[in-house]
């Protein structure tokens, strides 16, 4: 998600779990910092206008402690006024036959 809103102008900064990741995004766009870090508790620079959560992201996040922290950690890192979205799908019965039948 960095990268089409990088190409359409938006300042992006992210917070990746996994290096492999953030090196992969690295190859396709050197100018979008990015932390590696839990999303409940990193740190990055700044003060934004939009924290994000992509797909179902907040679903990593097992025990509602964590989600709580994860919402503070946003917060923190909000501008005045600023909004904190969290995409969340619930996966219906084909997604579910699906997976189990190709779990890779």
């Amino acid at each position: 998600m960095a990268v089409p809103l990088a190409e359409r102008g938006v300042a992006v900064s992210g917070i990746e779990l996994s290096q492999p990741m953030a090196d992969e995004l690295r190859t396709k766009r050197t100018d979008i910092p990015v932390v590696v870090g839990d999303m409940a508790t990193t740190a990055v620079p700044g003060r934004f206008s939009l924290v994000y959560l992509v797909w179902n992201t907040i679903g990593n996040l097992r025990t509602q402690p964590e989600q709580v922290a994860c919402f503070r950690n946003a917060a923190r890192h909000l501008a005045p006024a600023g909004r904190f979205v969290s995409v969340w799908r619930k996966p219906d019965r084909a997604d579910h036959e699906r997976d189990e039948a190709d779990p890779r």
